[in-house]
């Protein structure tokens, strides 16, 4: 009887919670419950520290540089491209740089911004593909709880965002999207056989200050 009465609670909350979503967005792909990217999410976590590296344990490491350079290329395009479409839906064509409330109108550009932040919110699903290529490739000294946690922890916090404010006040983060440019660069130059960076010199010494930068919010 007490689980039912908590359960029932928690509805009742979370129906107090969510009437305030923007209801432009409640359509859109994994927008309108936060069950499936819940799952997607649990089942990301399961497989890159379980799963995928029992799974690999007694295996050849996948050769994936071939899919990983296609990968990387897509990611940089797909990084100009959101950055072009935040420009155009309203920092290069009236946003200032004040604390303005989000317009929540279904004007063209009002709708454009809002798909964008959506845009933005699906490729964090698309990264989850890092770490299993890391598990692939039986690189499991780069699983790290950071980097897991970013990776899990990056789609709640732009699923709240586009599901209550998808506009302006949340697409102020396109300003540092070159964070994700620069490591898809990166990465895609090692695949084509970059010889390791040294330790200290420029690469690694701007890695570090950009992954905290990341962590803290950031693409």
């Amino acid at each position: 009887m007490a689980f039912k009465d908590l359960t029932s609670r928690a509805v009742l909350l979370y129906d107090e919670w969510i009437k305030d979503a923007d209801p432009r967005v409640e359509d859109w792909p994994l927008m309108s419950s936060p069950i499936p990217q819940t799952l997607i999410i649990g089942a990301y976590i399961y497989f890159v520290t379980s799963f995928g590296p029992k799974l690999m344990e007694n295996r050849k490491p996948f050769d994936l540089k071939g899919i990983m350079a296609v990968y990387n290329f897509f990611m940089v395009l797909f990084s100009v491209y959101m950055c072009y479409e935040f420009l155009m839906s309203g920092w290069a064509t009236g946003y200032s740089f004040q604390c303005d409330i989000v317009d929540y109108s279904r004007s063209p550009q009002a709708l454009r911004m809002a798909w964008t932040c959506w845009l933005f919110y699906f490729s964090k699903f698309i990264e989850l593909l890092d770490t299993i290529f890391f598990v692939l490739r039986k690189k499991n000294s780069q699983i790290t709880f950071l980097h897991v946690f970013h990776h899990s922890i990056m789609p709640w916090t732009w699923w709240f965002g586009v599901k209550f404010a998808p506009g302006k006040l949340l697409s102020w983060i396109w300003s540092i999207w070159w964070i994700d440019l620069y490591f898809f660069l990166y990465k895609s130059k090692s695949l084509l056989g970059s010889s390791t960076v040294k330790p200290g010199t420029y690469p690694n010494t701007f890695l570090a200050p950009t992954l905290i930068t990341a962590l803290c919010g950031a693409p």
